[in-house]
């Protein structure tokens, strides 16, 4: 996902403008995607939810390039199984992200800092159930995903 960003966002000044002119047609919820910034592993997040909401309007913009890269992107989109595992990356990193933010800042007690981290825990324990289940109720991308495809939701 991340190299499809840098492909849509980095592979010409004027193919990034064509999409930032395409999203802007399309009245898409976002006017550009953001870049990623390898520095911190939480713009991947924020990368892979920005490029989630505008889905569509990507593969849209992919359908009418002329490249080999394209096509293969087009593929990885276009491909039930694929989405599938990015609606699962991009609940947990939001949950992930959330976790994040309230382990910093300044004046965070230990024991408060630690039982943030034991919360998780638990948390990531209902998950596995959820998934074990097949429930997914505390991934709404992915619950959302399932109304609009048809695939056989099986991790």
């Amino acid at each position: 996902m991340i190299k499809l960003v840098n492909f849509l966002r980095s592979r010409s000044a004027l193919q990034n403008r064509l999409f930032k002119d395409f999203l802007f047609e399309c009245d898409s919820v976002y006017s550009d995607l953001l870049q990623h910034n390898n520095v911190r592993w939480l713009s991947k997040g924020k990368v892979i939810e920005h490029l989630w909401s505008i889905k569509e309007e990507v593969i849209t913009f992919l359908v009418n390039l002329d490249s080999v890269e394209s096509k293969q992107y087009l593929k990885f989109l276009t491909n039930e199984s694929n989405m599938l595992s990015v609606a699962f990356l991009k609940d947990i990193l939001g949950y992930l992200n959330v976790l994040n933010t309230e382990l910093q800042g300044q004046k965070k007690l230990i024991c408060d800092l630690i039982s943030s981290v034991s919360a998780f825990r638990r948390k990531l324990e209902i998950f596995e159930d959820d998934i074990k289940n097949q429930d997914f109720i505390h991934f709404p991308t992915i619950l959302k995903y399932k109304k609009t495809s048809d695939i056989d939701l099986c991790f």
